[in-house]
């Protein structure tokens, strides 16, 4: 029979700095793969962000340019009414003229 001495064993210390310098190593060859994944996510949200604030961007102008479009109908309209008042009042002064010239005589 073999006797082992007592530093043939492996004890729990002796395990934990073999695990503590194995975590370390794997760290080290993992956290650039790690900030490449981060970074490759991010960038795809950024563009995912881009994108909707270019949709949204787009639609905010399209509404816009339909209430421009109709300010500027109501402002031609507006003016096309204020000249037709302006006639039809000119017309109905005209025609109190002429009611008090016939009642003249």
């Amino acid at each position: 029979m073999k006797h082992t001495s007592q530093s043939d064993y492996v004890t729990k210390q002796d395990l934990q700095e073999a695990l503590r310098v194995s975590r370390e190593e794997l760290l080290r060859d993992l956290l650039p793969a790690i900030d490449a994944r981060m970074d490759i996510k991010f960038e795809s949200m950024e563009r995912r962000i881009e994108d909707r604030a270019r949709a949204r961007h787009s639609e905010v102008l399209t509404r816009f340019d339909s209430w421009a479009g109709e300010l500027e109908t109501a402002r031609g309209d507006r003016v096309l009414t204020s000249n037709k008042v302006i006639q039809l009042s000119d017309k109905v002064s005209d025609h109190e003229k002429r009611l008090k010239k016939l009642e003249k005589n």
